[in-house]
């Protein structure tokens, strides 16, 4: 027996682990349970804390609790409100039996699901439990009601020494990056500044589970799953698997609704944006393009277009000759330019997302991306037309902004209709997540009352009821130019766009949501476990 971070002690519980069909491990080995709940079985983070304490000889077994709440089937759940069913808090509590150490990887939007996980442990086992991810770094005091103990910050170097202090028998406490409830605020960790001393991330599915499309039961995760659960229309029978990278930690810019400034904060005085080199990003790229059916690579850096042209340039001829993959990027309308565009089209990019997020200087100036402006996102435009018969062009934008006009508002989507065709947009509600500029000012100001349940189970791609939210479905659908003009005058909006019109608009979109959900259920769909997933 090995004492707990609690001062208790436990046994391995062998006939639960056999039911589950997992052999014994090696118990002079520290031991963790991690669990990802995102919708999204890639879960890079996770994955790369996994290889780096495997690969440190540390006992890890990986439950990916995969969201299926905006699925049709579950009836495209609009928030983060979704419970887990007693039968699967249960199958994972089985699965947690003999570890060390229960650690559940968080968002601020999943909350809610670590809070149930939480608390159903604790009324079935005695083992540790301490979570990590964005919101324990953002608020790890709120953080410290619920787990034992909360890790600030990259993981991968405050867990390590965690780990090897469990293996050891040594005492826990005193270790940059993690707080343990009842102590001070710990020193924050160091960043790992060479990313390429880092593994690829673990994509060994031995030890590791995942809850299967029936939403009730966790099984084995297999290659088979993998790939389905890795497709660009989740839980649809395709084979048009995709597969993210990430070459970059960090980000250039700072802005106002995203946590970025204050990760420059807890860090200062540290290289906060690192990159791997190409060659490293080839490796691993090439390795999982020849164990598994991609038919589609994200690159999901946010900086990526970052790079010099220069190195575009090279990136795109090599990508082509070595992977030939269709691929999608991410970038900012400053950073658009035809000599990148041109390289990475021809190298096989079918996608780009572009961050505009406004096209109004005031709006701009409040979410302090004052380099975006109109100009600059006619300018980018003008430079990816010639390529939209070639590739998805995706304009982001920000909507539902409590301290924009609405004739601000109204700026931006006339801006929109004017920008060259085809594209298309990706709308985002501005959630005011803990830890950015305008969380702080949305408390100081009123605007968030409970963050519970104005933040944290709030779904950033929901949207208001609004005349402008309808604006966006017909510029989305290139409705003509002239009738969106009409429909975008001044005397339109104000008529349009008002408080009494929401139950009307409302009922609009919840009857789209609807008809979708139906057409789903008679499309007749075969079972979306495949044959080879099956256990």
């Amino acid at each position: 027996m090995r004492r707990t971070l609690c001062g208790h002690s436990h046994h391995r519980s062998c006939d639960a682990m056999e039911r589950q069909g997992v052999s014994p491990f090696d118990r002079s080995r520290a031991s963790l349970f991690l669990i990802s709940p995102y919708a999204d079985i890639m879960a890079n983070g996770v994955r790369m804390l996994s290889a780096v304490l495997r690969r440190a000889g540390y006992r890890v077994r990986t439950l990916f609790l995969y969201d299926l709440s905006l699925q049709p089937e579950f009836g495209y759940r609009p928030d983060f409100a979704m419970q887990y069913s007693a039968l699967v808090l249960d199958q994972a509590s089985a699965l947690a039996q003999g570890f060390d150490l229960i650690g559940i990887s968080l968002l601020t939007n999943y909350f809610n699901h670590a809070v149930q996980l939480t608390n159903h442990f604790r009324g079935h086992l005695q083992t540790p439990i301490i979570w990590g991810g964005v919101h324990p770094t953002v608020l790890p005091e709120e953080c410290l009601q619920h787990a034992d103990m909360v890790c600030i910050g990259e993981a991968e170097i405050p867990m390590l020494e965690l780990m090897q202090r469990l293996m050891d028998g040594k005492d826990f406490h005193g270790i940059d990056g993690i707080w343990a409830r009842g102590d001070r605020r710990p020193a924050v960790g160091a960043l790992v500044q060479d990313l390429e001393s880092l593994p690829f991330m673990d994509l060994d599915f031995d030890d590791q589970f995942v809850l299967l499309p029936d939403g009730k039961t966790i099984g084995p995760l297999t290659d088979a799953l993998f790939v389905h659960y890795a497709s660009t229309r989740a839980l649809w029978d395709t084979d048009d698997m995709f597969f993210q990278v990430i070459s970059t930690r960090g980000c250039p810019y700072s802005c106002s609704f995203c946590i970025n400034r204050f990760t420059k904060e807890l860090y200062k005085g540290q290289r906060t944006l690192r990159r791997r080199s190409f060659d490293n990003l080839f490796q691993e790229i090439e390795q999982v393009t020849h164990r598994f059916p991609i038919k589609l690579l994200m690159i999901s850096d946010d900086s990526f277009f970052a790079c010099k042209e220069e190195e575009i340039e090279s990136f795109a001829a090599r990508y082509k000759e070595t992977v030939g993959i269709p691929f999608r990027c991410l970038a900012t309308p400053n950073t658009v330019t035809d000599r990148k565009v041109k390289a990475l089209v021809e190298a096989g990019m079918c996608w780009l997302e572009v961050g505009v997020q406004s096209c109004s200087p005031d709006t701009l100036a409040l979410f302090k991306r004052q380099w975006g402006g109109v100009e600059q996102v006619r300018k980018a435009a003008e430079v990816l037309s010639p390529y939209m018969t070639r590739m998805e062009v995706f304009f982001d934008l920000i909507i539902d902004n409590p301290w924009e006009p609405k004739e601000q508002t109204a700026e931006t989507l006339r801006a929109m209709v004017e920008l060259p065709r085809p594209y298309k947009l990706q709308l985002f509600s501005l959630t005011l997540f803990p830890g950015t500029e305008l969380y702080d000012r949305g408390i100081e100001e009123g605007l968030v009352r409970d963050p519970r349940d104005d933040i944290y189970r709030k779904h950033y791609l929901s949207r208001e009821y609004s005349y402008f939210g309808l604006m966006l479905s017909l510029i989305y659908r290139n409705f003509p130019r002239w009738l969106l003009r009409i429909l975008l005058c001044r005397p339109m909006v104000t008529l349009f766009q008002r408080d009494m019109m929401r139950p009307l608009y409302k009922a609009m979109f919840g009857t789209v949501r609807l008809l979708k959900i139906i057409k789903y259920q008679l499309s007749g769909r075969p079972e979306v476990i495949p044959d080879s997933a099956k256990g």
